[in-house]
């Protein structure tokens, strides 16, 4: 059997503003994105989605916004203090 040695294989990006989930629409989840983390431990890690995707926000107005990035077990990935930037782009609702 092959051994796994890193622990994280993918990483999910999560929010509180929303109830969405990228696999299963039918699931209350706030997974918005999530990628298969394929560079060795030393790399930088940069990630585009080629389409973004758009949630609608579960709020009327945005009082916290709380942003996590988790392993594909929902555990917080510790960064080891390195900064890490995510853009979130909201657009006006067309409903």
């Amino acid at each position: 059997m092959p051994v796994n040695l890193f622990s994280v294989n993918t990483i999910r990006i999560k929010t509180n503003l929303t109830r969405c989930n990228i696999h299963n629409k039918h699931i209350r989840d706030s997974t918005l994105y999530e990628f298969p983390l394929t560079l060795a431990p030393t790399e930088k890690i940069i990630e585009r989605p080629i389409d973004p995707e758009y949630y609608k926000v579960i709020v009327e107005r945005l009082h916290n916004l709380r942003v996590i990035v988790v392993d594909q077990q929902d555990n917080m990935i510790d960064f080891l203090g390195e900064t890490i930037s995510i853009l979130l782009h909201f657009r006006p609702s067309i409903y």
